[in-house]
């Protein structure tokens, strides 16, 4: 689109919560004030505008706004004073599905239609069923998707699963896959393409980082072990900032990592 006036482009992506999409023909705005004295929010204001332009005229179309304000109206010393003279922070954190919303029996009944949807042939609906399978596990816990994965009978069951835990990327998935890794239950070529996929993981959290360390032990560590878990490391820092240089589950994974440059 090649539009005479001011436009957003056109995006769509698909996740978990359904799909989000934009409009070449709509442009927003979003402006927020806050006013704080002594560490306290006194108010705070935004204004959203949005603009509609679905004619090729600039003078054609809509335009809406949006005004909301929130003002503190009292306040009273509490019972635990507040210190407001120590610098606070606040982190906005991506929204990530559940864990453990799923159960066994729902990763295994997802499972059974994605393998019933190739074998013996591939069918229309393969890549929606496996495409559902990787939505119940990435909302499973790490007991229950190591459950599943158990009960699978066929090679093609086990094969298909391991390709859907590669790519739910959950956080209790990274925890699981860990343990498939560390018990061997993965081939070790398959074992190094798991290494660099970790890249894709969406969420990390402490347990994560705990079940990646017996990863990192032994002598003949592959480099494709540090590149994807040093991969995982760095993302738990995008996503927990706070945690960063706090968390000891972190500090013991980065000094795992380091060990080889110290010559440990």
């Amino acid at each position: 689109f090649n539009f005479p006036f001011p436009t957003t482009p056109y995006q769509a992506a698909q996740s978990s919560f359904g799909s989000f999409e934009t409009s070449p023909l709509l442009g927003s705005k979003l402006k927020v004030s806050q006013e704080i004295r002594s560490g306290v929010l006194q108010k705070a204001e935004g204004t959203e505008t949005y603009d509609y332009r679905a004619l090729l005229s600039p003078e054609a179309g809509a335009s809406v706004r949006v005004l909301y304000s929130l003002t503190l109206e009292s306040s009273s010393p509490g019972v635990i004073p507040a210190n407001v003279n120590s610098p606070k922070g606040i982190f906005y954190e991506a929204v990530h599905d559940s864990d453990g919303i799923k159960n066994q029996e729902t990763i295994s009944a997802a499972l059974e239609k994605a393998v019933d949807a190739i074998d013996p042939v591939a069918k229309p609906e393969a890549a929606k069923e496996f495409a559902n399978l990787v939505h119940v596990i990435e909302q499973g816990n790490k007991i229950d998707i190591l459950a599943a994965y158990t009960a699978a009978q066929s090679k093609t069951a086990k094969n298909l699963f391991l390709d859907g835990l590669l790519y739910a990327g959950s956080a209790e998935s990274v925890e699981a896959a860990a343990e498939l890794l560390s018990s061997k239950s993965i081939p070790e070529e398959s074992a190094l393409l798991w290494y660099l996929d970790l890249n894709f993981v969406k969420h990390v959290s402490r347990g994560s980082l705990t079940s990646l360390l017996p990863l990192l032990s032994g002598d003949k560590v592959p480099y494709q072990a540090y590149l994807g878990i040093g991969s995982v490391a760095g993302k738990f820092c995008l996503q927990h900032p706070q945690l960063c240089e706090t968390s000891p589950e972190y500090k013991q994974l980065l000094a795992r990592l380091a060990a080889p440059l110290a010559g440990g």
